[in-house]
C-alpha cells in the first residue's frame, strides 16, 4: 500500500485516488479518451476485458501456427511426390488444328490476339503463350 506522500503514480489499492496519474498523463499530451482505467486488483488476473484479448491473441497465434505447420507439411508432401516423378500440374491444352492459320493472320497484324483467341476457344493468355512459343521456336 503507498503513503499519501509518494510520488509513485501506481495505484494499490481500489480506495486509492487516480488524480495524479491523471495530472501525469496530461503532462505527457495523451487525450483523457486514450486511456484505459484498470480499477481492479493486480493480485490477480480476474480482468475479463484483459482475460478475452488475451485469449484472442493466443487463438490468433495457435491458427497461424497450426496453418503454417500445414503448410510446411504440404511442402514437403509436394516435394516427396516430385522426387517420386509424380507431376501434380495439369497437362498443358494441345493446340487446335487451326492453329497455324490463325497465327500466321495475328503475325501479320490482320486480326488481334483477342479474336484470334476467341476464334480457337482459349483464353487470350493461352493464344499468346502459343504464339510467343511458335515465334521462339
Amino acid at each position: 500500500m503507498k503513503n499519501e506522500g509518494d510520488t509513485g503514480n501506481e495505484l494499490s489499492t481500489v480506495a486509492q485516488r487516480d488524480d495524479r496519474q491523471w495530472l501525469a498523463r496530461e503532462d505527457f499530451g495523451i487525450p483523457k479518451k486514450c486511456i484505459f482505467v484498470d480499477k481492479q486488483s493486480g493480485k490477480d488476473f480476474d480482468r475479463p476485458a484483459k482475460l478475452i484479448s488475451n485469449l484472442v491473441i493466443q487463438v490468433f497465434s495457435y491458427v497461424a501456427e497450426t496453418e503454417r505447420n500445414m503448410n510446411h507439411q504440404r511442402t514437403m508432401e509436394g516435394l516427396a511426390a516430385r522426387a517420386r516423378g509424380v507431376t501434380l500440374c495439369r497437362k498443358p491444352m494441345e493446340k487446335p488444328a487451326g492453329f497455324p492459320a490463325i497465327h500466321a493472320q495475328w503475325e501479320a497484324g490482320k486480326v488481334s490476339a483477342r479474336k484470334d483467341a476467341e476464334a480457337l476457344g482459349v483464353s487470350t493468355p493461352t493464344f499468346l503463350k502459343w504464339a510467343n512459343a511458335s515465334t521462339d521456336a
